[in-house]
């Protein structure tokens, strides 16, 4: 196998957050709930969520649709903040950090993504997205984040959130991503999923001649890591402020899917992610003092919240 098949194909799938989005009503995310409603209260996977993963010539594109025990106001909270962003997002084993920084365009999230194991973020990979925050109405959020160039000939980065309030209590979150795939992904890919990655599954099951089974391949991946992230969020909503405390709720979160993520290296993840946390923070020093996501189309859609700088740990 090509040695640099492995890490590219992760950095790839890593990164595959992602589809382009206008901006929605809260209706619209509520009324994919209503549609989905018996498949989330029979979800076999212990909570309310339902993935979703295509694969369309060069572009590869997922959802992930779920309810989480949290109040709109405290989703709407870390969604309009750059660095609840970064803290959701560092809580996934490859993201190595993640920095708020000001760009000509605004504020921008450099994030940084390698292998499983600790790496340092000058190791790793970065891709800088564009931030950007909505509000289409009342009641309802639309967040987005772009990249048009990544790593390996791959580019147009999409990130969706978009959430509505289910009651009091809890809060509908549809994730949507996607990204195009150039031919040195498409080939580093094809390598690591025909050898070390050929039994990994994902969420969805497919027919195939040998009967019903679980999506591997890119899809898989898809699938894997936007259960990751919507695990993060899950996360990092329910925890305090402490980064020991954020880990530890996304590692017992994470060992409800033996199947599909690796469940076999909780000493080794926090020990990692504390080590990357140091290196963040150097980063994050070096960088200033961050930055605020700005609103647009404003006029259009009505008042949009700047994202503020969160609690980091």
């Amino acid at each position: 196998m090509d040695h640099r098949a492995a890490p590219l194909a992760r950095t790839i799938v890593v990164l595959c957050l992602l589809i382009a989005a206008v901006p929605t009503a809260a209706g619209d995310v509520l009324a994919r709930h209503a549609s989905l409603v018996q498949t989330l209260e029979r979800s076999p996977f212990g909570m309310p969520i339902h993935v979703e993963s295509r694969e369309r010539q060069h572009t590869n594109e997922g959802e992930v649709l779920g309810v989480l025990d949290a109040p709109f106001d405290a989703v709407r909270a870390m969604a309009l903040s750059s660095a609840g962003w970064c803290a959701v997002a560092t809580l996934h084993p490859n993201v190595k950090a993640c920095v708020e920084v000001a760009s000509e365009q605004g504020c921008a999230l450099d994030l940084y993504v390698g292998r499983r194991q600790y790496q340092s973020p000058a190791e790793a990979k970065r891709t800088r997205f564009a931030y950007r925050s909505y509000q289409p109405g009342a009641g309802t959020l639309d967040v987005r984040l772009e990249a048009h160039e990544g790593p390996y000939g791959t580019r147009d980065y999409r990130i969706a959130l978009e959430a509505a309030p289910l009651d009091a209590r809890r809060t509908v979150v549809r994730l949507r991503y996607g990204y195009v795939a150039g031919f040195e992904a498409r080939f580093a890919s094809g390598i690591y999923f025909a050898t070390a990655g050929r039994d990994k599954v994902g969420f969805t099951e497919v027919e195939t001649v040998e009967g019903t089974v679980l999506v591997g391949g890119v899809r898989g991946a898809i699938e894997r890591n936007a259960v990751r992230y919507f695990l993060a969020l899950q996360a990092h909503i329910a925890s305090d402020a402490t980064l020991d405390d954020r880990l530890a709720r996304w590692l017992a979160l994470r060992d409800r899917f033996p199947r599909q993520l690796e469940t076999d290296d909780g000493p080794e993840y926090l020990e990692a992610k504390r080590r990357e946390h140091e290196h963040e923070r150097g980063l994050r020093a070096a960088a200033g003092p961050g930055c605020e996501a700005p609103s647009r189309q404003a006029a259009a859609l009505g008042p949009t919240a700047r994202g503020t700088r969160g609690t980091r740990g």
